[in-house]
């Protein structure tokens, strides 16, 4: 084959076809490792910043667990204040400020994966100052848990022909489970 009997256009295109072949050959065999190096150096370079500001937000994560664990704190029962003392507390309470416990406290305990909820539920009767005193010296004073709910209802007493205030009170305790106690 002589490559003087092709015209320019012919020789032009074996050209152009030949480098398009040496260029794929040579970005198979070298530029693609180069360019798959340079890939893997950025994203190292990405974990070695995430390494390198790790101390920083670890100790972001603890203060914010510190604070979400004073925050649950508060509601944490105590063990030396269980039913019976609360029991005892509202009892003493409503024999002070002329209140009727019309229903004893009944215990409600749901339990989840961590932790265990306990609801006290109490129904009360008396006088709307006296039940507001009550509720402040249930969650404030006595810190018995936390009042989830309260509800205020009223109905006419057929006896005394007067209408007769009460409230159910909703207090919410939580234990955190450990293997200890499960």
């Amino acid at each position: 084959m002589n490559f003087n009997q092709f015209t320019y256009r012919q020789k032009n295109r074996y050209l152009l076809i030949g480098t398009l072949v040496f260029a794929l050959i040579a970005y198979m065999t070298t530029i693609s490792n180069t360019v798959h190096l340079y890939s893997d150096n950025n994203r190292l370079l990405a974990k070695i910043g995430k390494a390198e500001n790790a101390p920083v937000a670890i100790a972001g994560l603890r203060q914010s667990l510190e604070g979400l664990n004073n925050k649950l704190n508060h509601y944490l029962i105590d063990t030396t204040k269980d039913q019976q003392h609360l029991l005892e507390v509202v009892s003493e309470f409503c024999h002070q400020h002329k209140l009727t416990v019309k229903e004893l406290p009944q215990r409600k305990i749901s339990k989840e994966k961590d932790f265990t909820i306990i609801t006290s539920v109490l129904k009360i009767e008396g006088n709307y100052n006296n039940l507001l005193q009550l509720l402040h010296e249930l969650e404030y004073t006595q810190k018995l848990g936390r009042l989830s709910s309260v509800s205020w209802k009223s109905y006419v007493d057929t006896k005394t022909k007067k209408t007769v205030l009460y409230m159910v009170v909703y207090l919410q305790n939580i234990t955190v489970n450990t293997k200890q106690n499960e």
